[in-house]
């Protein structure tokens, strides 16, 4: 079924971060396989049955592949949303290719690599009557003033160098962070969270979601955030 989005309106990227196997990839289970586009630089196989009927499954190679498909489903009429499995492993092959290139100037080298990064999140966020999801690992940093005693551990999007860490998630108005509980009957509940805990940097727009856990459903969620934009 069709979202039906409004193709005047930019609708705020989303990013959905956390560990591996937390449920990330799942969330896009129930997503309309005929207006979803995936464009996969992991190039593995989606985690749930039926990932297969999803009509533009993309496996690309490199950072430059992905710029490239991600613009080709911008404009592409019938998608209505496009996911980046993963801005982790993007970033990494950001980091081989500017190695590749590199001419001996780290300081040269680091700045294509934060360039290539920041253009990315840039160009993704004017795109109309679509939505853009990044899906991303997440790691532990330490932040505080370097005492050690006002220091405070933070998972933030992983991203490599000291200049990015901790400020992609500063790119997003949406940023969902993976959780996942044990159950009295023993079953794992994988969920979001819409707004941090303390710990995450997850975050949602006032009063767009009611609770702070919801369903790792991406669907459900783009429902919200649509009818709260529209």
């Amino acid at each position: 079924m069709s979202l039906n989005l409004n193709k005047d309106i930019i609708y705020p990227n989303i990013m959905i971060c956390g560990s591996s196997g937390s449920g990330k990839s799942t969330s896009l289970r129930n997503l309309n396989p005929d207006t979803t586009a995936i464009v996969n630089i992991e190039r593995k196989q989606l985690p749930f049955r039926g990932y297969s009927k999803f009509k533009y499954h993309k496996f690309v190679q490199t950072a430059s592949d992905v710029v490239t498909e991600m613009f080709n489903f911008s404009i592409k009429p019938d998608v209505e949303v496009i996911a980046l499995e993963s801005f982790t492993s993007y970033a990494e092959s950001v980091i081989k290719q500017v190695r590749t290139s590199a001419t001996g100037d780290g300081f040269k080298t680091w700045d294509n690599h934060n360039k290539l990064i920041r253009d990315f999140m840039d160009n993704n966020k004017s795109i109309k009557g679509k939505f853009v999801v990044f899906l991303a690992i997440d790691e532990l940093l330490q932040e505080g003033s370097g005492d050690g005693v006002t220091n405070k551990s933070v998972r933030r999007c992983w991203v490599k160098g000291k200049e990015l860490e901790g400020k992609i998630e500063k790119e997003f108005v949406i940023c969902f962070w993976t959780l996942v509980e044990k159950e009295l009957a023993g079953t794992m509940k994988y969920q979001f969270l819409t707004n941090t805990d303390g710990v995450c940097a997850a975050k949602t727009p006032m009063n767009m979601f009611s609770q702070l856990k919801i369903d790792n459903d991406l669907n459900a969620a783009i429902q919200v955030i649509k009818k709260y934009y529209e």
